[in-house]
């Protein structure tokens, strides 16, 4: 269900609006976002503008647009299209007003990633009624990754297309839960720092956090057992840690404390693997 706010023409008034919606759909957003989503954040701003109609909106050139777009994880991402139906949030917000709707209420949208997992064409379009001076007015938002560009359309008194402007859209930033330069998305040990990602079996989980031997999915008395069979060895797979880092080369008792401490446990967690 669209948001609606009405327009006020004092510019310190409207910037804490903007601050004040923005706040809002940031506090919706975390609580209603699910953990298997991507975001994608964009942000641009008004090169064009109806005089007419945009003064009623409260819309102006050079205004800012920003917003995000959350939408299942499964669906979208890199190589991959996806519609409406995978989008579960979508917000927007000018300095007069601000929009957020779940993906049900959301007008058609089809959107392609490349091989980096970023938007590179296709269109969302965000249907909306917007509380005026004048009463209410409907607006289309079309928003056009291909060519980085909006547009405003109205049927109000047919005007048609009343505003546009230019967009950029990218991935939004994912946490770095160990700090070892690696974005939890695709680090093999989430909570475990280990820049190097060293994974000797290709389980997608880094030795550093992976004394599941057996690959399992459970950390006990079999994995002991195999850990005790190479005790004082080279072997990779049970080469967890050193005395200071990630693995030294050579299985020992730093590697038996690792173990000890997962014990009865499970590997990683990892961006993939038993998790």
């Amino acid at each position: 269900m669209a948001l609606r706010s009405t327009v006020n023409k004092n510019p310190a008034i409207r910037r804490g609006f903007l601050c004040a919606e923005i706040g809002i759909l940031l506090a919706v957003f975390l609580i209603a976002s699910p953990a298997n989503s991507r975001v994608f954040d964009y942000a641009g701003e008004f090169t064009s503008c109806d005089a007419i109609v945009c003064s009623a909106i409260g819309i102006e050139v050079g205004d800012p647009i920003t917003g995000f777009i959350d939408v299942d994880d499964a669906a979208s991402g890199p190589n991959s299209t996806f519609t409406d139906t995978d989008i579960i949030f979508v917000s927007l917000s000018t300095p007069s007003f601000s929009i957020s709707t779940t993906g049900a209420e959301l007008g058609l949208a089809t959107l392609t990633t490349d091989a980096a997992g970023e938007i590179v064409s296709g269109t969302w379009i965000v249907v909306t009624s917007v509380d005026t001076v004048i009463g209410d007015i409907d607006v289309d938002f079309a928003l056009n990754a291909g060519t980085q560009t909006f547009d405003v359309t109205t049927d109000f008194l047919g005007f048609g297309e009343i505003a546009s402007g230019v967009i950029t859209i990218m991935l939004a930033p994912t946490a770095d839960s160990d700090l070892d330069g690696i974005v939890d998305d695709v680090d093999n040990c989430t909570l475990v720092a280990n820049p190097s990602q060293i994974d000797s079996n290709g389980d997608n989980i880094g030795n550093s956090c992976d004394a599941d031997l057996n690959n399992d999915c459970d950390i006990n008395f079999l994995d002991l057992g195999q850990m005790k069979s190479v005790f004082f060895s080279n072997d990779a797979d049970a080469d967890l840690v050193g005395p200071v880092g990630e693995s030294d080369g050579v299985v020992n008792f730093f590697d038996l404390g690792k173990m000890k401490a997962t014990f009865f446990g499970q590997p990683g967690p990892s961006a993939a693997g038993c998790n």
